[in-house]
């Protein structure tokens, strides 16, 4: 029988991964380890091995190595490849080096390093460790002596408790590779197709060199290069100091005494080590000066150095300021770093220190001039921007700063104000603020598009009522989802098996006063305000009768029976002790409490109550949002007592910014009150009438009456919903662990439980519209709309935590002062913002700068994200926020900056296109929520021809899709167009038909409209690009605009049917009515 062998010797893995690198006839220089990483052997780095010569030592037992002077034999247990040595490729000359990708976080630090270029494909290994991996380059030969080992700390802690890095490898080190054996993981293997036969080994990126090199060449920034003229920096100060030049500078003028004395020369080395592995060759070199000097000691003690051994590069600095070091100043003839190896003695002379050479070739302490030239202003800023761009330690940015101090004509107290501004803009928003900055934008414009999660006919009644309610549709969303989920009550449940989740659904309004959270309540509430009403009225009714039976009952009659219990539909003013009682009452009925200021009921739990103890009325709330139920025992237990096994408590309200503040003290939200709200930030519109009536007055009563009759039973979940489910809890969880905050982290753990109530409603919801679907089983399809739900939800709440939260964080700071500007039609200046937003005064006085230019400076980072402009009148600076950018904005220049603000802040109403029945004569007029219109800069010079467009109707309804501050302006633009008279004609074609009276007395039939808007298709096709950038929705809201004028000409026979032609971002606009709905 054959025996097959599961596990092979190391020793016969060796052999074949040697073979390997035999086989590419690359001349790589290997070394042997032991099985903890290590070379074997005193020296190693002196004693290169080829691939042959390993194999050989292998089958002969072991390879022959020095220690400690003495010849030992021992088998190795891996292969190390020294990196920066020669080998030839195609009779060129390159040099090894390795990119050591240590930790999860190495990985996203190689993309921000790369301009998010991905490295070319080339040999990679790795030890088996997430998110470690080696990658091996080739650099060419004009390199060699240009570059260095370097190690960029990411920051984070990798699983093992040490900082993370990304290393860039070069002379004096090995890397381990395959097959050897790895203490942890066992053995090193290739990474998948990256074997060092299976693929070639790249030449290192550019970027990856210029990491590496050693006097890279400082880039002044572009702000300061605006500010300041581009004079010559003056003076030799060239070049930017790393803590390896400080290292061997300090190295230079060390005392010869400090090598023989043991604890100094160890000390020395363990400094050196602390800023950079690759100086282990120069502390050899420096020692040798001693007597006491051994060959192989320093490398052995080097070995034995930890990371973080307490011993840093200041440690040499003062020892070499002892022994007279002193920063060098640069001559006119003398402008450039000496060669690093040109100033060490390796003959082991002992050199005094007055003769030490310095930093400078062939400079000495006693030779630097006294009188350095100073340096101008334009010099200063050039030369401290670069050195607070080199990201040194604290104390030697210092030591150089105040070198530079001493030479600028600057006086101390401007020096040091400059530093502070120029850190400022360097550092305090960085790109992750932008990032987080740029992500709270999109959550702020995030919205719920219903035509995606509801039934056709209830969504066309939403969009439209809310037209003509002049709100946002979220709005009546919020008080509709508990409010059908109150009546469905105890009689529906989904079960998911581990858990039954009952149909209960807190929602929450975030806005100001006025912005038509009464409203949207008062539509979605009116049938159950008029049922509660007629169930007050019966319950009364049976009440006197009951009482009348008592007067009139004999002492032989039996006790007339006590009336049922008022049904409560809908609590508004009651205290929790009331609606836990009522809640007992209701069989199986659920409840609504509904407020418009949500922020009243948390008064009636005790929330503000000068105690500041926590309420026992919230803990009962609080059990409520699960469906819980209370046993509650009086003295009087036949009158007072009363128990209820489950409770349906829906609730519905809206909240002030303010009052969330109030309301939600608690940042960490350690009771999970606000974890159990879904809340929404309605878009607010301006103040505008729309006439019309409301649909949803006439659907609702109907669907209400169906929901209150649900049968019982129990409702699961499809086997493809069910594994989608299981999907999005992962990754939900994965989410919420990931976040910043407490409180998010709180919400998103409920974030499933909510995902299900959502998705159990929009299941009854889909069944009421579509009586061929399922009723006891929720399908994928209906399970993704709820993902859309909350997908809005998860990006509002972010949002409010942002803006709520008392933040000192930079991009919080950011979303709270263009949410301010937005809202501010005149704009706001520095001193707005810095009343308003107390962080920022806080935020100023941690760095040392003016609050006034502090806020100054933020703005300027607005502007630059491209999220508004600065216009300034005299002394006066104001910011205008703009909601969309052009796709590519281009720079102002001051003559323009009034110009450019007019445009970006153009806005123009948006609509989504409905179909419905307008009754009584009155025609909604579109909604008035703003999106932003940026005008072509393209348009030529050539005067609008007016015979054109002498048919349209005057320039005034053209302002109403458009800012009245800036029609003017547009209009100029157009008339100094060639395509200026087709892009008028077309404005005040959709003007006429927005505005209903100008469409009466321009069209009198549906015929002449059909005629008109072949017409207006015709230009359109002309003059597209211009049309889309001046009105980004035009076509949608023509088509809005045309079935509302439709409706109110007379009949015709013609379908009304145009295409619009293809226009940018892949997006194609169809204008295709009905006729039985537009005709």
């Amino acid at each position: 029988m054959t025996q097959f062998s599961y596990f092979t010797s190391i020793s016969e893995k060796l052999i074949n991964g040697l073979r390997r690198i035999q086989s590419i006839a690359l001349d790589l220089s290997l070394v042997p380890l032991n099985d903890n990483k290590q070379p074997l052997g005193d020296g190693w780095q002196n004693r290169p091995m080829k691939a042959v010569e390993l194999s050989a030592a292998i089958n002969d037992g072991g390879v022959e190595v020095p220690i400690k002077g003495e010849i030992k034999k021992i088998q190795l247990q891996g292969i190390g490849l020294l990196t920066g040595r020669p080998i030839t490729k195609d009779g060129q000359t390159y040099y090894l080096m390795a990119l050591d990708q240590d930790g999860a976080s190495a990985e996203s630090k190689i993309l921000e390093l790369s301009a998010r270029e991905p490295l070319p494909p080339t040999v990679a290994f790795t030890s088996g460790r997430v998110g470690r991996c080696q990658y091996l380059f080739l650099v060419p030969e004009e390199y060699k002596n240009a570059i260095r080992t370097k190690k960029v700390k990411t920051g984070t802690l990798g699983d093992d408790g040490s900082s993370e890095q990304l290393e860039f490898r070069w002379s004096n080190l090995q890397s381990v590779l395959p097959p050897s054996v790895h203490p942890t993981t066992g053995e090193y293997c290739w990474v998948e197709g990256c074997a060092i036969d299976e693929i070639e080994i790249a030449i290192a990126p550019p970027w990856v060199i210029e990491q590496m090199l050693i006097d890279p060449t400082p880039q002044t920034t572009p702000l300061l290069e605006t500010l300041f003229s581009t004079a010559q920096r003056s003076n030799g100060f060239q070049k930017t100091w790393t803590d390896i030049d400080f290292a061997l500078s300090y190295l230079n003028a060390l005392s010869s005494y400090r090598a023989d004395d043991y604890d100094d020369w160890l000390t020395i080395g363990m400094a050196l080590h602390s800023v950079n592995d690759s100086l282990l060759a120069e502390w050899d070199s420096w020692s040798q000066q001693s007597s006491k000097y051994k060959p192989g000691e320093c490398e052995k003690k080097w070995r034995s150095f930890s990371e973080n051994g307490g011993v840093s590069l200041g440690t040499i600095g003062h020892m070499a300021k002892l022994d007279g070091w002193c920063f060098p100043k640069t001559s006119k003839g003398d402008r450039h770093f000496h060669n690093r190896t040109q100033n060490q003695n390796r003959s082991g002379e002992n050199i005094s220190p007055s003769k030490k050479t310095t930093v400078n070739r062939d400079s000495s302490p006693n030779n630097d001039t006294s009188n350095p030239d100073p340096l101008d202003l334009s010099a200063t800023v050039s030369t401290v921007t670069t050195i607070l761009k080199a990201g040194l330690l604290d104390y030697s940015e210092r030591d150089r700063l105040d070198s530079v101090q001493t030479r600028s004509v600057m006086s101390k107290a401007a020096f040091w104000q400059l530093v502070a501004a120029i850190r400022c803009s360097l550092d305090e928003v960085n790109n992750e603020d932008t990032a987080r900055f740029n992500q709270l934008i999109d959550w702020h414009n995030a919205t719920l598009d219903f035509k995606k999660i509801l039934p056709h006919q209830l969504s066309e009644a939403f969009v439209r009522d809310a037209l003509v309610l002049n709100i946002d549709p979220v709005s009546l969303w919020q008080y509709f989802l508990p409010a059908i989920l109150s009546l469905a009550g105890k009689r529906v449940n989904l079960d998911v098996e581990s858990h039954t989740l009952p149909a209960i659904a807190w929602t929450c309004l975030v806005s100001e006063s006025g912005t038509g959270k009464s409203r949207a309540e008062n539509l979605i509430l009116a049938p159950l305000k008029l049922l509660q009403h007629q169930e007050n009225q019966r319950w009364l009714q049976d009440v006197r009768e009951h009482k009348l039976s008592l007067k009139a009952k004999s002492k032989d009659d039996l006790e007339p029976e006590p009336p049922r219990p008022e049904r409560k539909y809908l609590f508004e003013v009651a205290t929790i002790q009331a609606v836990m009682r009522r809640l007992a009452e209701q069989g199986l009925n659920g409840s609504l409490w509904a407020r418009d200021e949500i922020a009243g009921l948390f008064k009636s739990l005790g929330q503000f109550s000068r105690s500041g103890g926590e309420s026992e009325g919230l803990e009962c709330l609080l059990k409520m949002w699960d469906g819980s139920g209370s046993f509650v025992d009086r003295i009087d237990a036949e009158k007072d007592s009363y128990a209820a096994l489950e409770t349906r408590l829906n609730i519905a309200g809206g909240i002030q910014p303010l009052a969330f503040r109030q309301a939600f003290k608690d940042p960490d939200d350690a009771q999970g009150l606000q974890a159990r709200f879904l809340y929404a930030v309605p878009k607010v519109h301006p103040p505008k009438r729309i006439k019309g009536y409301c649909q949803l007055s006439k659907l609702l009563p109907e669907l209400y009456h169906w929901f209150d009759a649900l049968p019982t039973g129990i409702i699961k979940l499809s086997r493809d919903a069910d594994n989608r489910y299981t999907n999005l809890v992962e990754q939900i969880g994965a989410q919420a662990e990931t976040s910043s905050t407490p409180t998010i982290r709180a919400w998103m753990r409920k974030l499933p439980t909510q995902l299900l109530r959502i998705a159990l409603g929009l299941h009854l919801i889909e069944y009421y519209f579509d009586r061929q679907r399922p009723f006891w089983e929720l399908q994928r399809d209906t399970l993704e709309r709820a993902v859309e739900v909350c997908r809005y939800y998860r990006s509002a709440f972010s949002v409010i935590q942002e803006k709520a939260a008392d933040s000192e964080c930079a991009s919080s700071i950011l979303i709270k002062i263009w949410d301010m500007a937005v809202t501010q039609q005149n704009g706001v200046t520095p001193r707005d913002i810095y009343r308003a937003i107390k962080a920022v005064g806080r935020r100023a006085a941690s760095v040392g700068r003016d609050i006034g230019a502090y806020t100054l400076e933020l703005l300027s980072k607005l502007v630059q994200m491209g999220k508004g402009i600065l216009e300034k009148n005299g002394r006066t600076i104001r910011f205008f926020a703009t909601l969309n950018p052009p796709n590519h904005p281009t720079e102002p220049d001051s003559s323009q900056e009034r110009d450019n603000r007019d445009r970006s802040s153009l806005s123009v109403t948006e609509a989504t296109e409905t179909q419905f029945h307008v009754e009584s004569g009155s025609y909604p007029s579109p909604p008035s929520e703003l999106s932003p219109m940026t005008v072509s800069n393209e348009m030529d010079s050539e005067i609008l021809n007016r015979e054109e467009c002498k048919n349209a109707p005057s320039s005034e309804r053209v302002e109403e899709i458009t800012s009245p501050q800036t029609t003017e302006k547009i209009l100029q633009n157009l008339e100094r167009s060639p395509k200026g008279a087709s892009l008028r004609w077309l404005l005040q074609f959709l003007a006429d038909l927005e505005y209903q009276p100008a469409a009466r007395e321009r069209f009198s039939s549906n015929e002449q409209l059909i005629a008109t808007l072949k017409e207006a298709e015709q230009r359109a096709n002309g003059c597209l690009e211009q049309l889309t950038n001046l009105v980004p929705d035009y076509f949608e809201r023509l088509g809005t605009a045309l079935g509302m004028v439709s409706e109110t000409l007379p009949d015709t026979e013609q379908e009304l049917t145009t295409e619009v032609p293809p226009f940018p971002q892949n997006q194609r606009a169809q204008i295709k009515p009905d006729n039985s709905q537009l005709l």
